[in-house]
């Protein structure tokens, strides 16, 4: 029964600790835009954009997702997920919504292929689910958490979950016309191979 009351305590505690933190950033959100520069909201909407034209373009297999991880219906759903983040206003519940979603990859993942992903394995499809979502001003957001999260948090889980994040919006926007093609011939080329 103590341990109950201690656990009940803290859960408290904890969502008294978040809604303060999202009231308090609702509040300072004036201030806090005016710190972001122009140059960075002109290219999160640039970025937005070029990830609107992609979605046309960029398919499971060119992203070297397994066949059995390509079901639309999952990346649906988090996308419905992660397009929340536009709706908090603290850092911290940003991340949490990232993470989330991260970690329903990686449950899909080891449901799907009974394995532990790697890495190698999870940058795929967080860099899918982030073009197929395309959060407005997605860029902003990542930007907001890491300069105003308290930086012990950027450590371990959450600090690779973030970085994976900024590594899939930095791939997609290296993307040009030639990486494009080239991703087209791998893929013509894989399914000769299939068909022989």
């Amino acid at each position: 029964c103590r341990w109950r009351a201690a656990g009940k305590r803290a859960f408290n505690e904890n969502q008294i600790h978040i809604f303060t933190e999202d009231y308090l950033f609702e509040k300072m959100s004036q201030l806090i835009g005016n710190t972001i520069g122009e140059d960075l909201q002109s290219r999160s909407l640039q970025i937005h954009e070029k990830f609107s034209v992609l979605q046309n373009l960029i398919s499971f297999d060119m992203l070297d997702i397994p066949e059995s991880l390509q079901i639309p219906s999952i990346f649906s759903l988090l996308q419905s997920e992660i397009l929340k983040i536009s709706q908090v206003n603290g850092p911290k519940n940003k991340l949490i919504i990232i993470s989330m979603c991260i970690e329903n990859l990686i449950s899909f993942f080891e449901a799907s292929l009974e394995s532990k992903p790697t890495c190698d394995d999870l940058f795929p499809l967080i860099t899918y689910l982030i073009l197929l979502s395309n959060p407005p001003q997605f860029l902003l957001q990542v930007d907001f958490i890491n300069k105003f999260l308290p930086k012990d948090l950027l450590k371990g889980e959450y600090g690779y979950m973030l970085a994976s994040v900024q590594a899939a919006i930095k791939f997609l926007d290296n993307l040009d016309g030639n990486s494009l093609n080239q991703g087209f011939l791998k893929i013509n080329e894989r399914k000769k191979e299939e068909r022989i």
